[in-house]
């Protein structure tokens, strides 16, 4: 009996999903087929045809069978919503398009064999060739041995035979040929020729008729040397395949474990979690059960199992042998050792851990690659970052990091690689299918996401600027925004926007408690937003950096960066008012003296921190000193010095000079000696001065003390203070000069950080800041010829060096008797000159 079995459904702009409960349904005994306009399932008892409202894309659909449920996600042919999801037409004609669909999907399946054989057919041609190649060479070389080894063996021959003297008879005579010719004349002989022999011994012919023939001297016999006795030669070599097992492992075991001992492999059944003494008691414990190769087979097996608890201990277990520093040979031991973990904690739902752990993957594959042998080829180094940032966009999406995961998916599907590039590749297809419905669904929860935040802003900058928070209309706009702001955080949990305004609206609602814990997880959510960034700007220095983003995924990207200030001014603004309503008087304080950190001289903050005083006064809270409101003149004024114990204790706080001081980071106290402000003890300064010069102070204290990277932030923050900068001076030029130095600090903070583009950039702001200010100011002369020199200096380590030389002149032109500046004007002229 065939049943129907129940199915929903559920479509994007790009896609749609299907899902039919079908128990008992397995990979084995499930047939999907799908077509254009048709998709059928076979899971015997139950059979579902469907006749599709619109046009598919058979070769990126994809079917996934688990717990009794078949899911199919189809890929639209074009953009839009269906509305239904079958079609509506007389059964005739749509049994006609039926057929037209499955005799078009079995055209396509039939190309797609022929193209898969003709591949394969290549790919064996190629092996085959590359294989008789090797043989080739393998040939060639055993005749190149051969013949050496022959020759080797001949000359040892010869070396033996000279040794032993194994001529054939020892000759003491001379020979014949090398007898000397001679044209004397024979010796005379009783008046005659004396008589002479061919060969010496022998009688001449003369003598011989007269006398006896004289036989020649006989010889001792030749006595043969002894042979030495040689060594056997060794048995000829047994031909035939040497097996050979081992134990996988990368840290070297000790001897008593080598051998049998150490290739033991642990029963397989039952599993259990690894018992490892490494953190307890290192020495104690046997050394192969603490090898990471070791422990990662083990983690792989309980991967295999879905034991995700266990897993994730071996795998933990494996990196704890590692911490910052691994070895080349086990870079890929442990990027896989961080993917898979990433994958255990998304089962266990430990999403932004799992988020870590696929970065920390992603930072280590753009800074280096695996020393071995035999390199992972390029094709799989690629499809294995692909699936970091495919797991890492899942976590982010699961915890409600929407714009991160976004921007994973969109680096995931450049990694796939195009889709006319990919078609004889069903994995590459089927990524593609689902990266591309995740990426929609990601972009469909943001937008919501935005509109709601949308309408819920509207709403509580209505009630906040019209004061009607307190009436009972207002409360009721109050709590519609309240709800909006559930829904959105619903869509996007962890979205600090979101936090502020939401904590905003529970602080107009009278709502401090759980105000305030909003803004606490808003604050905390800026601080992990700021960490992910620093982990993005590591990948990208690394030899191997990722490929850029989409030029609109960048700028979402720059403009939620850029937004983090205001949102963390707005965050801490709540809190404080939070924190003040629940009597929390110092954490309150706190949290506005931070705020006024990001905004100085805000009048709101300003006025919350007096109410917050005063308050403390009447509730004998003990409060730092709180900043004052700034002067109306900025001319110092000398405060009673009278205390109640009859003591003077006068404070005397530098005023920041125009002037820089001499060496980049001087400090503002140092070289401001000539006009001291004088306040009385137990008053607090004025606030640009805590805003503006303190910290330009810190900042020049911690460039003493080589921290130019707190430095660089000091110099930010005191930019920042424009207000508090125009008070120092006292004149409207007074707060320029101010930030120009300020900029002059930063931008030799960045040369000596070696970040010349920085360093230009705000030389050049400085710059053009300076030339709205009168040349007749005495303060702007040196502080203009030290950033002509900074600038220079960093264009022409950026081998920009026409641009170097025209800066050097113009200082060499304000400084004409400074020996270092002409010295380092001509090198540059060479520079160029040779360019």
């Amino acid at each position: 009996m065939v049943l129907s079995p129940s199915y929903t459904w559920s479509e994007t702009k790009g896609g749609l999903t299907v899902i039919a409960q079908c128990t008992g349904a397995s990979v084995s005994t499930t047939d999907v087929f799908s077509s254009p306009h048709y998709v059928s399932l076979n899971s015997a008892p139950y059979f579902l045809e469907l006749d599709l409202h619109g046009e598919v894309l058979p070769d990126e659909s994809v079917a996934t069978i688990a717990h009794g449920k078949v899911t199919l996600r189809l890929q639209k042919a074009g953009s839009g919503l269906w509305g239904r999801l079958v079609v509506d037409m007389p059964r005739t004609e749509r049994l006609k398009r039926r057929a037209a669909s499955r005799a078009s999907a079995e055209e396509a399946a039939a190309a797609q064999a022929e193209r898969k054989k003709s591949k394969s057919w290549n790919e064996s041609r190629f092996t085959l060739g590359q294989q008789m190649d090797q043989d080739r060479m393998a040939r060639v070389e055993i005749e190149r041995a051969k013949a050496a080894e022959k020759e080797a063996e001949a000359a040892k021959l010869r070396d033996w035979q000279n040794s032993v003297g194994t001529s054939p008879t020892s000759v003491t005579a001379q020979p014949y040929s090398e007898i000397a010719e001679t044209d004397e004349p024979p010796a005379l002989v009783n008046g005659g020729i004396a008589p002479s022999s061919a060969h010496p011994g022998q009688p001449s012919l003369a003598s011989a008729e007269t006398s006896p023939p004289r036989q020649p001297p006989r010889q001792p016999p030749l006595q043969p040397r002894p042979i030495p006795r040689l060594s056997p030669p060794p048995p000829p070599r047994r031909t035939g395949t040497v097996s050979i097992k081992f134990t996988p492992k990368l840290l070297p075991a000790p001897a008593r474990t080598k051998g049998a001992a150490a290739d033991r492999e642990l029963p397989p059944d039952p599993l259990a979690a690894p018992q490892l003494a490494g953190t307890v008691a290192p020495d104690a414990a046997d050394i192969s059960q603490r090898d990471p190769a070791w422990l990662k087979a083990r983690g792989d097996r309980h991967y295999t199992l879905r034991d995700w608890a266990s897993a994730e201990s071996a795998y933990s277990h494996v990196l704890s042998q590692f911490g910052k520093s691994i070895m080349g040979q086990a870079i890929d031991c442990v990027v896989a050792c961080y993917s898979n973990r990433s994958v255990c904690r998304i089962r266990r739902g430990e999403m932004l851990a799992a988020a870590a752990d696929a970065s920390e993957a992603l930072n280590i594959v753009c800074k280096a690659r695996c020393v071995t042998e035999f390199p992972k080829p390029e094709e799989a180094l690629q499809r294995a970052r692909m699936r970091l940032y495919a797991r890492r966009a899942t976590a982010y999406a699961a915890a409600g990091v929407l714009h991160r995961a976004t921007a994973d998916l969109h680096s995931a599907l450049a990694l796939v690689g195009a889709t006319e590039g990919m078609t004889a590749d069903p994995g590459a297809v089927s990524d593609r299918s689902v990266l591309t419905m995740d990426l929609h669904a990601a972009q469909e929860r943001e937008e919501a996401a935005a509109k709601l935040r949308q309408e819920a802003a509207a709403l509580v900058a209505h009630c906040a600027n019209s004061g009607e928070e307190r009436t009972a209309e207002g409360q009721l706009e109050l709590t519609r925004a309240r709800e909006l702001l559930n829904e959105c955080l619903g869509l996007q949990p962890l979205d600090a926007a979101t936090l502020a305004q939401r904590a905003t609206c529970l602080v107009l609602l009278y709502e401090p408690s759980a105000a305030a814990a909003d803004a606490t997880a808003g604050l905390a959510e800026l601080d992990a937003e700021a960490a992910r960034d620093g982990v993005e700007r590591s990948m990208m220095s690394g030899l191997f950096p990722p490929s850029p983003l989409p030029d609109e995924v960048r700028a979402a990207l720059v403009c939620r960066s850029h937004q983090a200030e205001r949102v963390r001014f707005a965050l801490l603004e709540s809190r404080g008012a939070a924190r003040a309503a629940l009597s929390q008087l110092q954490e309150a304080a706190s949290d506005l003296r931070a705020a006024l950190k990001l905004r100085p001289a805000h009048p709101s903050v300003l006025a919350s921190l007096d109410e917050i005083a005063r308050r403390a006064v009447a509730e004998g809270v003990d409060l730092q000193p709180l900043p004052l409101a700034p002067p109306a003149s900025p001319e110092p004024a000398i405060a009673p010095a009278a205390q109640p114990q009859g003591k003077e204790a006068a404070v005397v706080e530098a005023r920041a000079e125009a002037t820089e001081s001499g060496s980049t980071g001087e400090s503002a106290a140092s070289s401001s000696a000539k006009e001291p402000k004088v306040v009385s003890a137990g008053v607090p300064p004025p606030v640009g001065t805590r805003s503006a010069a303190l910290l330009k102070g810190d900042a020049d204290g911690a460039v003493r003390n080589g921290k130019l990277e707190q430095a660089l932030q000091l110099y930010g923050v005191a930019l920042q203070a424009d207000a508090a900068a125009e008070w120092l001076q006292g004149t409207a030029t007074g707060g320029l000069l101010f930030r120009c130095q300020c900029l002059a600090n930063r931008a030799a903070c960045h040369l000596r950080l070696s970040d010349y583009n920085a360093c230009v950039d705000d030389a050049t702001a400085a710059l053009t800041a300076l030339d709205a200010i009168a040349d007749s100011m005495a303060a702007a002369a040196p502080l203009r010829l030290k950033l002509l020199a900074r600038r220079g200096m960093a264009l022409s380590r950026l081998t920009r060096h026409v641009e170097a030389r025209d800066d050097y002149r113009r200082a060499v032109a304000l400084a004409p008797d400074d020996a270092q500046l002409r010295h380092d004007l001509s090198a540059i002229e060479k520079a160029c000159e040779t360019a």
